[in-house]
This record gives structure tokens, sequence and C-alpha cells, in this order.
């Protein structure tokens, strides 16, 4: 069974584990991330923050929060040996049906790093295509998708 729920403190310590150098934190967290990971890097004050379980372990987790009118997707994780199964798909309809419910917004978006292949690939086989950002962009290599809500 698979189940999305609010992000607890206590899974912290797990989390971290999936990110065991400075590398694997920026590919992941970009420039908000620190090494080690502290509980004020997930800036869970601003940001809607979930955990996906799969048989009773914590295999993923993602945050959203507005921007620019759309639901950001951020700081999206699968466990390492989860990954493979599909359950980044998973996670992202948790959380665009939670924001559906939660932001007034228009569509969805997110930022992934140029070289990133796995999780560019993923988001678009979620249905996210490449766009410009209406903005600066935040950080060097990186890439803007959208995804059209239902």
């Amino acid at each position: 069974m698979t189940e999305l729920r609010p992000f607890d403190l206590t899974d912290f310590d797990t989390l971290t584990g999936w990110f065991p150098n400075e590398h694997a934190v920026f590919q992941w967290a970009g420039p908000s991330g620190g090494f080690p990971l502290r509980h004020e890097h997930l800036q869970l004050a601003s940001c809607h923050s979930f955990s996906l379980w799969h048989n009773q372990q914590l295999v993923g987790f993602g945050q959203f929060y507005l921007r620019h009118q759309r639901a950001h997707m951020a700081r999206l994780a699968i466990a390492p040996h989860a990954r493979g199964q599909g359950l980044i798909q998973t996670l992202l309809n948790g959380l665009e049906q939670t924001a559906q419910q939660t932001l007034a917004h228009h569509g969805f978006s997110l930022f992934v790093l140029a070289d990133n292949t796995p999780a560019r690939q993923a988001y678009e086989r979620a249905g996210y295509s490449y766009a410009d950002y209406p903005d600066v962009m935040p950080l060097e290599n990186c890439l803007y998708m959208l995804k059209v809500a239902n």
C-alpha cells in the first residue's frame, strides 16, 4: 500500500540518509540545501511538505508552494533503494492532487538541473514540459518545467 502523509520531523534522519554527500544534496535541493542537512534547509514553514510511504516504509519526500501563480513542486526525492519503480509518478500525483485542494493556482511547475537526466525523464513522463522561466533563473544549469492542471 502506498500513502502520501504530511512530513513528520521524526523521519528527518531517514531522509538525510538518502543524500550521502554535498553533491547529492545540491542535485536534490539546489543552493537552499546544505551538507550536512539540517531541518531549516527544508524550509518547512514556507512549504507544504509530504512523505510517501510504501509498505510501511518511507520511500519519498516532496514539497510544494506557490511560485509565479503555479503550485511549484520542490525537493522531490525517492529513496535510493526504491528508485526505478515509478514511485516519483505516485509522489507527483499525490502532491498535485493535494495542491489542487490547497492552493489557488494555474498549473504546476518545478526546477530540475539540466544534467540530472533521470529526474528530467521522470518529470517528462509525468507530463511536465520545458518552458522559459518568467524571471531571472535562480540557478545556473537549471531548467524550468510546467504542467497544466486538469
